[in-house]
């Protein structure tokens, strides 16, 4: 990640001050002046005004948004032969310092938003149910839905094993393609859904969870929040404490 961003996400100033110190030379990566827009993997030795401040980097929790492509899993180790983690898509030095944990698990068909970091806290707040952090999914089906499948699919399906599936909202995007939002996430729970209606999804993309926006993230790639998706991710964090006594 960008050198300024590192400096806002360890607590040292604001991006913007973290650059005028980078730009007046105060910041010092493995003893060599950094320049502004630098790059760095969280393993450097930094100081800044004569400060060292990498002792304090392992202590920084790390995010990252990635946008996984159609044939990598959401796991952080590859089990099988010719099968391959999405942490590969990660520079070397960056997967190997910092304990990822996968928040928004997606099967090896599907595509889309997946956020990693080594906040176990954090995971909890977005990934149990009760927190009811949204999850929105565009779906591209083999059969338009109708307005009755539609219906079905937001009062609950029930599956032969007794599962139900219940979508929160579905909007109509085009005839083959929706806007499906669920707040609770089952394994496969769209595409069992959509095959017991008597449809098929031909493909899926998570484009946001919660605050965390997809957007223009290139399939294969990664960034780091933006000010806006760091804000709520702090907020979330404030819940934290409570969901430490709701554990024990």
């Amino acid at each position: 990640m960008k050198l300024h961003v590192y400096l806002r996400n360890l607590g040292v100033a604001s991006r913007r001050k973290s650059e005028e110190l980078i730009g007046a030379g105060q910041v010092l990566v493995d003893g060599k002046p950094a320049h502004i827009g630098q790059q760095v993997e969280g393993t450097e030795s930094i100081t800044v005004s004569g400060q060292q401040i990498a002792a304090t980097a392992s202590q920084a929790k790390q995010y990252l948004l990635i946008n996984k492509p159609v044939d990598y899993t959401s796991t952080t180790a590859s089990f099988f032969e010719n099968e391959h983690s999405v942490l590969e898509l990660l520079p070397y030095q960056l997967r190997k310092s910092t304990q990822w944990q996968i928040v928004g698990r997606l099967d090896k068909n599907s595509e889309g938003l997946l956020f990693l970091t080594d906040d176990g806290e954090l995971c909890y707040v977005l990934t149990h149910p009760k927190y009811e952090i949204e999850k929105e999914y565009v779906v591209t089906v083999a059969r338009g839905l109708e307005a009755g499948d539609i219906k079905k699919l937001l009062q609950g399906v029930l599956s032969p094993e007794g599962e139900t599936y219940r979508f929160d909202k579905i909007e109509k995007i085009s005839p083959l393609n929706y806007s499906c939002v669920l707040t609770e996430g089952k394994k496969r729970e769209i595409r069992e859904a959509i095959s017991l209606i008597g449809s098929r999804v031909t493909r899926l993309v998570r484009v946001r969870i919660g605050e965390l926006f997809l957007g223009e993230l290139v399939s294969g790639t990664y960034r780091v929040p933006t000010v806006e998706e760091q804000t709520w991710l702090n907020s979330l964090s404030k819940r934290v404490p409570n969901t430490i006594t709701e554990k024990i």
